[in-house]
């Protein structure tokens, strides 16, 4: 609110600079109904001064009133210029006469002066009783013979300086208001013009007023067509669209202003309708002007783009009907809404919106001059005519000029656009060559499928391992050439990559080669979409045969290293076994020896020491079995050894019942620590039992090389940080120097004794196997501490 309070008050501070403008419009008049001609009337040589506020006026037709000698003195003072009101309330009379003494001043001596009429309506001027200008009947009803004239031919008036002379006008226009609805001021107006003498000079104008108007026809229209062919080729800026359609009404205004001056200044008929038609076509104009206005501001199409054909139909046809203080108050509320949006536009920072805006300057400079005020050395007659002509150049020019800019702009737009889309064009085929490239060079066969299955294309590398040529697969169904038994299997991926699943595990499977042999090859794949719709599958082909034999030989000879560590193991067991299967079989003996001295005794009617020997005999006998069952399941070798949970300690524990015989055999002390808490493992129990093993076997070794009273080897099982860790530890020599080889396989510090090498490398082969870890370091007794550690099974 204190911003509208604001701007009113800056408004109305404005209305002295408009006082001030308008001050110099009163004219200079003398004493009511004489008019004093002196040289300074003329200040600027030969511009007219208008003279009609001072005549004395009276309603009625007689002859007599032109006669000097005529008593006017009951008269009364009136302006030639009157309203349609007047004549209405019968202030105006239909017949009339004016008249007005001159009083000649010596300082026109040697000057002529010249009479000038602009009138609507019939007209006789009178100069000291005699007739010097007539157009017109005056006093006829006739439409005929009533005229339409401005801007006639100069009339030289005999004037003689020092004299008083009397100028009488008789005037009628029974036509009033029509005159009045056409648009043209009611009356008529004499302007004085000074000139050389015995000179009869033309107004300044008349002919010029015709050029003008032609001027702006002809440049509106070439603009016109220019900004019409611009939209034709850029349809993407309306505002040339919109302004053709301005500039065209301009056109079609100034020339009907050009006929309406040849052919509507002396009949009433043709005045009204070329009277109508202008101000039709000045109403387009004006809403054509609001249209652009709209198209420009904000850069987008306005709003009312379908409702505005029909607003522009209303607008002419109430502007050619309408009376005319409607018609000027629609152009006023246009024009008002024109200029509120070039405010909004210069506000909002349009691009070059002020050449407009200094169009709509110097038009309103010349509305100012039309209608009567003077700015600088323009003076009020000669030019009150050329603004109209001048405001439509300035406007029309400004806003081709705008457009011109805006054009000029999207050229340099389009060039940088243009130049970025070479460069761009340039870099494609550049990344496009530099792919295509990688594409054919790549080591790994590629190939394009289409959602049929077919091959669309393929590299070098692919057809390679196919070993087909290129007309023999391209266009082929690729799963022709896959091995029989993986076929559902690759139908099934091929579907649910259509249906758009990104599948990111490799599939592996035997194609059959163009030499009748199988190939094994890892396959990935993916779908993409282009934007047409089509699917189609980008696979990446690798052959892995060689790499297949490779694994296929290492897995023979780790299981031939897992044997033969498991007969090197053996040795180490048998003493064990030894010792284990005498027991049950001296508990045999025995018991059957008593068996037979009871029998030779007589006694073996005894149950119950009978039953008891026997129950001795069974035990032994399982005894011995369970060892060899377990030998043979630690000497047979699993095809395919599988992963379970087992608990770390049990696979420990057997492996120490294999060795504790060897161990105490050779005066080592044994010192066990078992976990209390739960370590389950996901791993092959037999390879665990091994690990243990082979683990125990070692630290023996290596005890065998010291001689000390206090030999130890101490086996601990413990829970740490996720990890089930298994340490095996001894107090013999410790690691040799190359420590960190003692797990390469057939290294070995004691192949004097028989070692093979091999123990520790099954041990770091299987807990690798495991994802575990095994590692190595000297305790502080000198020995050695290996550790391994597996993940904890989960759950």
């Amino acid at each position: 609110m204190p911003c509208k309070t604001m701007r009113l008050v800056m408004n109305m501070r404005l209305i002295p600079v408009f006082l001030a403008l308008l001050l110099p419009v009163v004219s200079a008049t003398a004493e009511p109904g004489t008019l004093p001609l002196t040289s300074t009337l003329f200040p600027h040589g030969v511009h007219p001064y208008a003279v009609y506020d001072a005549w004395r006026y009276h309603p009625g037709d007689d002859p007599a009133c032109a006669a000097p000698e005529w008593d006017d003195s009951a008269w009364e003072f009136r302006s030639t210029r009157y309203q349609i009101a007047d004549a209405r309330q019968g202030r105006q009379a239909p017949v009339c006469w004016y008249r007005l003494r001159l009083a000649v001043d010596s300082s026109l001596a040697g000057r002529a002066v010249f009479l000038i009429v602009d009138q609507q309506g019939a007209l006789e001027l009178y100069l000291d009783g005699r007739l010097i200008y007539s157009l017109g009947t005056v006093g006829s009803v006739d439409r005929e013979h009533i005229y339409l004239r401005e801007s006639s031919e100069p009339v030289r008036l005999d004037l003689e300086p020092g004299r008083t002379h009397l100028l009488a006008a008789r005037f009628s226009n029974h036509q009033s208001r029509r005159t009045e609805a056409m648009g043209y001021p009611l009356g008529f107006r004499v302007d004085l013009m000074p000139g050389q003498t015995h000179t009869l000079t033309t107004p300044i104008g008349k002919d010029l007023m015709a050029v003008g108007w032609s001027l702006v026809a002809g440049l509106s229209l070439a603009l016109a067509v220019l900004h019409l062919v611009i939209y034709w080729y850029y349809r993407a800026e309306k505002g040339n669209l919109y302004f053709a359609a301005f500039a065209s009404s301009i056109t079609f205004l100034a020339v009907a202003i050009l006929f309406g001056r040849i052919l509507g200044t002396q009949d009433l008929d043709t005045a009204w309708w070329f009277s109508g038609v202008i101000r039709a076509l000045l109403m387009a104009t004006v809403l054509l002007g609001m249209h652009f206005m709209h198209s420009i501001r904000g850069f987008r199409h306005p709003r009312h783009d379908r409702i505005f054909p029909l607003v522009l139909a209303a607008g002419m046809l109430t502007a050619a009907f309408a009376p005319q203080n409607v018609v000027y108050l629609l152009m006023a509320v246009v024009t008002v809404e024109i200029v509120r949006t070039l405010w909004l536009a210069i506000r909002g920072r349009v691009e070059r919106i002020w050449i407009i805006g200094l169009g709509f300057s110097f038009m309103i400079a010349a509305v100012l001059v039309h209608v009567g005020i003077p700015l600088g050395w323009i003076t009020l007659h000669t030019w009150q005519h050329y603004p109209p002509i001048l405001a439509q150049l300035a406007i029309t020019l400004s806003m081709s000029a705008y457009l011109g800019g805006r054009f000029a702009n999207t050229n340099r737009q389009l060039a940088v656009k243009i130049a970025e889309a070479q460069a761009s064009r340039e870099a494609l085929a550049e990344s496009e060559l530099r792919y295509r490239s990688m594409f054919e060079n790549a080591l790994a066969g590629v190939g394009i499928v289409d959602d049929s299955g077919s091959l669309v294309f393929a590299n070098e590398r692919y057809l390679e391992m196919t070993g087909y040529p290129p007309g023999e697969v391209v266009g082929q169904d690729v799963r022709k050439r896959i091995a029989p038994e993986y076929l559902d299997e690759v139908n099934r991926r091929f579907s649910r990559i259509l249906q758009g699943e990104v599948l990111k595990d490799a599939h592996e499977f035997d194609i059959i080669h163009a030499d009748g042999g199988r190939r094994t090859v890892q396959v990935c794949a993916n779908a993409y979409r282009t934007d047409a719709g089509a699917v189609y599958t980008i696979i990446h082909i690798m052959d892995v045969t060689e790499n297949r034999e490779a694994d296929r030989k290492r897995r023979e000879a780790q299981q031939l290293a897992e044997r033969t560590a498991r007969l090197a193991s053996m040795g180490v067991m048998a003493g064990g076994i030894t010792h284990e299967i005498n027991q049950p079989l001296n508990a045999i003996m025995l018991h059957a020896e008593t068996l037979q001295f009871m029998a030779k005794a007589g006694k073996l009617d005894q149950t119950a020491p009978v039953l008891e020997a026997l129950d001795h005999i069974v035990l032994g006998a399982e005894r011995i079995s369970e060892i060899i069952r377990h030998m043979r399941s630690f000497w047979v070798t699993p095809g395919r050894p599988e992963s379970a949970v087992v608990e770390l300690n049990d696979p420990v524990r057997h492996g120490l019942e294999l060795t504790e015989q060897k161990i105490r055999s050779h005066a080592i002390r044994l010192e066990l620590e078992w976990s209390a808490d739960p370590l389950p493992v996901r791993a092959d129990s037999l390879q665990l039992e091994q690990i243990a093993i082979n683990l125990i076997t070692n630290a023996v070794s290596a005890l065998d090389k010291v001689k000390r009273p206090d030999k130890q080897v101490t086996i601990r099982t413990r829970r740490e940080a996720g990890q089930a860790v298994l340490e095996v530890e001894d107090n013999g020599v410790g690691l040799p120097p190359e420590g960190e080889r003692i797990f390469d396989p057939f290294f070995s510090t004691d192949k004097e004794q028989g070692g093979t090498g091999l123990g520790l490398a099954v041990v770091k082969m299987f807990v690798d196997k495991f994802k575990g870890a095994v590692k190595a370091h000297n305790n502080a007794a000198g020995g050695a501490v290996f550790t391994v550690r597996l993940p904890l099974a989960e759950g």
